[in-house]
């Protein structure tokens, strides 16, 4: 049984890799680094998902065929701006990607599998650039977004992690998603002393294109708290938000 989860919202998967055959209802899309032979090849993207529907997409969209040019990305959207905010600290990087070498090592990853080479930040398409303030207000496709973490606020409100390659077995897949996701979850509930500061927003979950931020109260924080409203103000807010905080 999974956790509950209460800073995750939803969760939405990008399998890179081949398949033997089309089926209903997933739909590949071309992608220009995928380099594989099979009928056909790309991407296949989930819809955003509940934590608990993740295995049941996975095993069903699993590509047949895998190799070195394929990625799994990890979409992850947030229940409130002020957590999102909080992912976009270097210290968030830092502590996923020990995680994600945590896992590794206790799963036995074979020393010659591509995971290792992404865990140096040696792929192109998954640098260790760390550029948040660069990524989280563009609306299309732009070439800063091959980072291990890409700030794709703008688009889906999510934060996308495109450090892991793929994995032969999907039961390994699921593993490193939900790597990512107890990553994400556990980095927040570290910073929960911050979670009270601001109970002022709200994002729907019908799914990640149509989230809209929602002003529930206006609020007074002390000036010590400023230096995390500033950076929260600079990187999330939208003016129509930033207009309800008060200074004091």
């Amino acid at each position: 049984m999974l956790p509950e989860y209460h800073f995750i919202n939803k969760v939405g998967i990008e399998l890179e890799g081949g398949w033997h055959q089309l089926k209903d209802t997933l739909h590949i899309v071309h992608d220009g680094s995928v380099n594989i032979e099979a009928p056909y090849t790309g991407e296949v993207v989930s819809k955003p998902l509940a934590p608990h529907k993740i295995e049941e997409w996975l095993y069903f969209a699993y590509p047949d065929v895998l190799n070195e040019t394929c990625g799994l990305h990890v979409h992850v959207s947030v229940k409130k701006p002020l957590y999102y905010a909080h992912l976009m600290e270097l210290e968030f990087q830092t502590y996923l990607l020990e995680a994600l070498l945590k896992w590794g090592h206790k799963t036995k990853i074979r020393k010659d599998h591509p995971f290792w080479k992404r865990m140096k930040g040696e792929n192109t398409y998954a640098s260790f650039n760390f550029w948040p303030e660069r990524q989280w207000n563009k609306k299309e496709h732009h070439g800063e977004r091959y980072t291990a973490l890409n700030y794709t606020w703008a688009r889906f409100k999510t934060v996308e992690c495109r450090v892991l390659p793929g994995f032969k077995q999907k039961e390994t897949a699921l593993e490193a998603i939900f790597t990512v996701i107890d990553a994400f979850e556990s980095f927040l509930e570290s910073k929960k002393d911050f979670k009270d500061i601001l109970e002022m927003y709200t994002i729907s979950d019908e799914n990640l294109n149509s989230e809209e931020i929602v002003p529930k109260i206006e609020i007074q924080v002390d000036k010590e708290d400023s230096f995390f409203l500033d950076h929260f103000e600079s990187v999330v807010l939208q003016k129509q938000i930033v207009d309800q905080i008060l200074y004091l």
